[in-house]
Formats: structure tokens, C-alpha cells, sequence
């Protein structure tokens, strides 16, 4: 794996085809959405020529393999069907009003997976720091965790980690109580 900053400026030449004049973004209207080595490519249509632009950019002039695994097309608005990217899952819900639908966003399962592990490092009846520098180390985790997933409809996430860590800091405190 190269790093994201090396990844930039590799694919800095996939940013400028693709925006550049006669490009899928002006010819198409499609969007590039970019963050390192991963993106996504938002359509009203997904044709031929947008996966021809890519597969021939990437694997052929820049030497670069698409992840098939990772590579489809999907249609966000078909029932059920969801896009995890940087740590968040898009998908369009059922609105709570009854008025059609809205793009939901909120933190991955498997970004949500992440967190509940780094809570158990740091909980680990192994764990020989004091129960006031583990309880300060979560909260700053925390807090950074919370400020990233801020945007769109985290709240059933925030709860079930607050739960986790919740749980698990009370069982960490037992277990350093009983060591006194």
C-alpha cells in the first residue's frame, strides 16, 4: 500500500482528465469524489463510455489494477442498497414523516466495528493504566470519532458505542477496584 499523500499526487492526473474539457464530468455530468486511492463516481447513468474512460485511464496509461472486488455500480435508489465509503454507509431510507424518501448517512458498521475494538484495547483487564488516564485517553478518542461522524444521521450509532464503552469502562473499573 502506498501512502494517501503519494496516492494523491499519482491520481492528481485522473482529477484533471476527468474535469478537463471533453472528460466524463463535461461530457457526462458525472462526479468524481476522491479521497487517496479510493473513489466514487456519482452518475445519473453509469454507461460504457464512463467505465471505458476509467478502466483505460487507470489500467492502461497510469499502470494501475481497478479492485474488482470493490468495483460496481450501484443504483442508490433501489430498496436496499447501500454504498460504504470513508467510513460512512449512504443509503436513501423510508422518511420518518411518510414524504418519500432522503439520502441517509451514518457511520459504517465497519467503522462502527473499528471503535468498539479500540475501546477494548484500551479496557482490557490486561490494561494496567490507571482507570483516570483510560477514562481521559476514550474521551479524546472519542470525541475525534463523534466529530468526524457528525454529519448526517449518527445518533443510533452514538448510542450503541456510548453503550459499548459504557459497559466496558464499568467492567474495566470492577476489575481495577478488586487490584487495590
Amino acid at each position: 500500500m502506498i501512502s494517501p499523500l503519494l496516492a494523491n499526487v499519482y491520481l492528481h492526473e485522473l482529477d484533471k482528465r476527468w474535469h478537463r474539457k471533453g472528460g466524463p464530468r463535461d461530457r457526462f455530468g458525472a462526479r468524481l469524489v476522491r479521497y487517496a486511492d479510493d473513489f466514487v463516481v456519482l452518475a445519473r447513468r453509469i454507461g460504457a463510455p464512463i467505465q471505458e474512460f476509467v478502466k483505460e485511464l487507470l489500467e492502461g496509461k497510469m499502470e494501475l489494477t481497478l479492485n474488482e472486488e470493490k468495483t460496481r455500480i450501484l443504483n442508490l435508489r433501489e430498496e436496499r442498497t447501500s454504498l460504504d465509503f470513508l467510513g460512512y454507509t449512504f443509503r436513501f431510507d423510508q422518511s420518518p414523516r411518510g414524504w418519500g424518501r432522503y439520502l441517509n448517512l451514518f457511520p459504517s458498521k465497519k467503522a462502527l466495528s473499528r471503535r468498539q475494538a479500540e475501546v477494548k484495547a484500551l479496557t482490557e483487564r490486561r490494561c494496567t493504566l490507571p482507570v483516570a488516564v483510560v477514562i481521559g485517553e476514550l474521551n479524546r478518542k472519542s470525541l475525534a470519532w463523534a466529530r468526524y461522524f457528525r454529519l448526517g444521521y449518527p445518533s443510533e450509532a452514538f448510542s450503541d458505542l456510548d453503550d459499548y464503552t459504557r459497559m466496558r469502562l464499568a467492567r474495566f473499573a470492577r476489575i481495577a477496584a478488586k487490584g487495590l
